[in-house]
């Protein structure tokens, strides 16, 4: 009877573990495993409605005040079968932190072992890539593959700017690396980065004596940023790069100044290093920069990524004139919005992408300030409170996310959406860092008992 108790009571784990293996891979196969989370937490729930537990708790009243703001917009909202989609999409994101928030099968241990999981599967993830494009140069070898068939860079200078590159680098980098598991290489760097940012919390926290775990862990990290090199994403290696200096700055082992700074200097003069190797990179960091102009112009079609983003942005801004500032124009009309305008100045791109690809911007169209204010409360708390109490994990995380919603709609796209369902709450609610040493949150269903203040 014990047994078959603690083998219940271990099923919201199991899936939680199993929904983080499989997000790299399988978006369905997370579902499922987030799904049977939901089912198999809520027996171990304890006051899950309570009044207090809300009350106690800003961070969960501000989540709850995200679907409240989400499920508004549809009674607006004009298109209303793609706003349904935006819920859908979105469902997790409302329901999966509030379940992890008030679980209490969820300890500090089971949060370490869903990170350590996360970190295997990226790994893996990430091998599997590199064995997968290494086939596909193969193939690209004995003829059977053609340039025409992963060339994304075709339509831009980059073959003039770079005339002797292998064409092997354009799948050892950048969308053609990420293939293997069919993720954009944005959010596949943001998974990256991310594991990188656990490995040397964990070389903080637990202080590793042993030279074998920190061989493992530096080499983990120097495989990370290589790889997220290679993936070529600009603001993630921007983000990247900050955290390595950030991390090498608040460092107790490097004791002096100039020691800080030389392992700064070192670890820029890498990442630029590698930069130049790789073509692709050093073409998607810098040359494009200096071959594109940032002036939007009436009757246009762009066709270099930065080009192209930067006319999103501006049909962004100009669309925001078109909404009511305050709730929006709903949930589901924000694409609607965007094409109009880009139809009345006749700015367009080769990719036919109608979202502004910056989350702040999707959110204001959508749901105006109140919801921006939603959003950025969500994400700036927690860093406030990070950085007064030296929870640098949590700290870097909602930084990390904020740089990334600069130019990806983290929100809108599966990838972030679960990323963020499951990170967010478990960083938040379960996992707590203070002065090295970490230790467990008190659960908001036990704010009746303990007023918790440290998420203010």
């Amino acid at each position: 009877m014990t047994s078959s108790w603690k083998l219940k009571k271990s099923l919201p784990m199991l899936s939680l573990s199993l929904a983080v293996a499989f997000l790299p891979f399988s978006i369905s196969f997370c579902h499922i495993a987030l799904i049977f989370f939901l089912i198999t937490s809520l027996p171990w729930q304890k006051s899950i409605l309570s009044i207090r537990s809300f009350r106690d708790n800003a961070l969960v009243i501000l989540l709850v005040s995200f679907v409240i703001i989400h499920l508004a917009g549809m009674l607006y909202t004009e298109n209303i079968a793609y706003g349904w989609v935006q819920l859908e999409k979105k469902i997790f994101l409302f329901l999966i932190p509030l379940a992890i928030a008030f679980s209490t099968s969820i300890r500090r241990k089971e949060v370490i072992i869903i990170f350590f999981v996360f970190i295997t599967t990226c790994l893996l993830a990430s091998l599997y890539c590199i064995i997968h494009s290494f086939h596909e140069i193969q193939l690209l070898k004995n003829g059977i593959l053609t340039l025409e068939d992963f060339n994304y860079l075709s339509s831009t200078p980059y073959k003039s700017l770079n005339p002797d590159a292998s064409d092997n680098w354009m799948l050892l980098s950048y969308r053609s690396l990420a293939s293997g598991i069919k993720m954009h290489p944005t959010y596949l760097s943001l998974y990256l980065v991310f594991c990188i940012m656990i490995i040397i919390q964990s070389l903080h926290i637990i202080k590793v004596k042993s030279s074998m775990g920190i061989f493992i862990a530096i080499t983990l990290i120097v495989y990370f940023s290589l790889f997220t090199v290679f993936l070529s994403s600009r603001i993630i290696i921007i983000g990247l790069i900050a955290l390595l200096i950030f991390s090498v700055f608040r460092s107790p082992a490097i004791q002096t100044m100039w020691r800080k700074a030389a392992y700064a200097f070192l670890i820029v003069s890498g990442i630029i290093f590698l930069i130049y190797a790789n073509p692709i990179t050093r073409y998607r960091c810098y040359q494009e920069f200096q071959t594109s102009s940032l002036h939007i112009h009436q009757n246009k079609i762009y066709e270099t990524s930065t080009e192209i983003r930067a006319s999103l942005w501006w049909l962004g801004l100009k669309s925001i004139q078109n909404v009511n500032w305050v709730w929006g124009s709903g949930t589901g009309d924000s694409e609607d919005i965007m094409k109009e305008t880009s139809n009345t100045y006749n700015v367009k791109n080769i990719l036919r992408s109608d979202n502004p690809h910056n989350q702040f911007l999707c959110t204001v169209l959508q749901h105006g300030i109140l919801g921006m204010v939603v959003l950025t409360a969500l994400l700036t708390i927690p860093m406030k409170s990070a950085w007064s109490k030296k929870e640098y994990l949590v700290f870097t995380f909602c930084s990390l996310i904020i740089l990334t919603c600069l130019t990806e709609p983290v929100l809108e796209r599966q990838k972030g959406i679960d990323f963020l369902a499951v990170f967010y709450p478990l960083l938040l609610f379960h996992h707590h860092s203070k002065n090295g040493t970490s230790h467990e949150r008190k659960r908001p269903s036990e704010a009746k008992h303990y007023q918790d203040a440290s998420l203010l």
